[in-house]
């Protein structure tokens, strides 16, 4: 009974095996490829060895097949095996198409000119020894993509650019994780979600680029946490949410926001990053953003290029108790002659106002700010507790900060005005405590 028992499973095997394909070379689109069926209907793909053997210069650029043909039949390529382009020295581009859900143990170890992959893929799986010893400097995410890897191309050591096109991410998290060679970034235009955590450490990260028409909503958590060599940062006009921790740790040297409608910045979004560097704003929007979320953040508001006012005509926005002027504006030079433990005296010896001494409500603004030619003219200056005068240079540096205290207001309060000084001038009218926001930068 038992050897009758194991003819039949012999026979079974066998049946088995005659009804699997066997491994068979094809060329498609001119190449020639090695295929190993893995059921009736996929495949996975390499390179025969005598082509991985050689120099083949005309297959520096590949682009894999998504299928092959076979005695009428059709497979789908849906992984590229192990070792399948190993030590291919020739190959310069790879293009990994839809169809490829996996790729193998070192598929592209010791490729070493291989400079370029585009992924095409839906989901995949990937080894993260698929491109060891490999000195990749671009890196396309197209934009069918919507699972990739964790720390996929972490500790890339010659990257430059990546462009990311994925429109609809599912899981991707921490890719460029320890990358530090220098790399720009640029994110397609009908990208409108940047995932949670996927840039997070991205440390060589140094400049991200939105397209013009850039459909950009949210910018997910934690998305760019730990950039820490950000050297800038424009952020797109369609942006609507900026996330926890998004851009926590990152130093940018400036920040520009191009809507005219500020975006929400969550609490963390900025956490770590310098409060008074420049922010650039679009011209007239600063009541917007002052009261905003990024005005809680940055008090450093500055207009766009090319936004300051001609002639007389001066913009002043009134916020609770604080006046913005924009417009072409000149410190005094007398300003500069008081010494720091002046300015610490000042404000020891102003007396507490009881709250009956005021004239008008307390902190009532300003009824206009005039400025004509060197002098600046605060009217009804005496219906205010007080006038900070706070000044920067044209790196955002405060270079001096003056309170003038109610007693030393009158009704038309003047400050003469010197030429040729390149400065912010800010100007905080009622309580003391005020939170600062910049006006106008000065230009000549």
């Amino acid at each position: 009974m038992k050897r009758l028992f194991s003819i039949a499973f012999m026979l079974a095997v066998v049946l088995v095996a005659s009804a699997q394909p066997d491994n068979f070379l094809k060329t498609v689109q001119g190449v020639e490829y090695c295929f190993v069926p893995m059921d009736d209907s996929s495949v996975t793909i390499s390179f025969p060895k005598s082509i991985r053997q050689q120099n083949n210069i005309p297959l520096q650029f590949l682009s894999l097949p998504e299928g092959v043909q076979r005695d009428g039949n059709h497979y789908r390529v849906v992984k590229i095996a192990d070792s399948a382009f190993y030590g291919c020295s020739f190959l310069r581009s790879i293009v990994i198409p839809r169809s490829i859900n996996s790729i193998g143990l070192e598929a592209f170890g010791e490729c070493k000119s291989l400079r370029k992959v585009t992924l095409c893929c839906d989901s995949l799986d990937m080894s993260l020894e698929a491109f060891s010893r490999c000195l990749l400097d671009t890196i396309v995410i197209g934009s069918s993509v919507r699972h990739l890897p964790h720390f996929l191309f972490s500790d890339q050591k010659a990257l430059k650019y990546v462009d990311f096109c994925a429109r609809h991410v599912e899981r991707m998290s921490s890719l460029f994780f320890e990358c530090r060679s220098e790399t720009v970034l640029h994110v397609a235009s009908d990208v409108e979600i940047i995932p949670n955590n996927i840039f997070f450490n991205f440390v060589g990260l140094k400049k991200i680029l939105f397209d013009s028409d850039s459909r950009l909503r949210v910018v997910g958590e934690m998305s760019f946490a730990n950039c820490c060599n950000l050297e800038s940062l424009v952020l797109p006009s369609s942006l609507e949410r900026v996330g926890e921790g998004a851009f926590s740790y990152c130093s940018p040297n400036n920040i520009t926001f191009k809507g005219k409608r500020p975006p929400y910045l969550a609490t963390t979004s900025f956490m770590g990053v310098d409060k008074m560097l420049q922010v650039f704003i679009p011209c007239y929007s600063l009541g917007l953003y002052a009261r905003s979320t990024v005005g809680n953040f940055f008090p450093n508001l500055v207009y766009e290029e090319g936004c300051v006012s001609n002639g007389s005509d001066v913009e002043v926005i009134y916020i609770n108790d604080t006046v913005y002027i924009h417009d072409t504006v000149y410190v005094p030079l007398s300003f500069f002659e008081s010494t720091k433990d002046d300015l610490e005296n000042e404000v020891e010896n102003d007396d507490e106002i009881e709250e009956d001494e005021i004239d008008g409500e307390e902190g009532e603004p300003v009824d206009w700010i005039v400025i004509e030619g060197q002098q600046l003219t605060i009217m009804n200056a005496k219906t205010l507790r007080g006038v900070s005068v706070r000044v920067f240079d044209d790196k955002g540096i405060l270079v001096l900060d003056k309170r003038i205290p109610r007693s030393q207001m009158s009704d038309n309060y003047k400050l003469k005005l010197p030429e040729s000084q390149r400065y912010y001038l800010r100007l905080d009218m009622g309580k003391p405590y005020l939170i600062d926001v910049p006006a106008q930068v000065v230009k000549e």
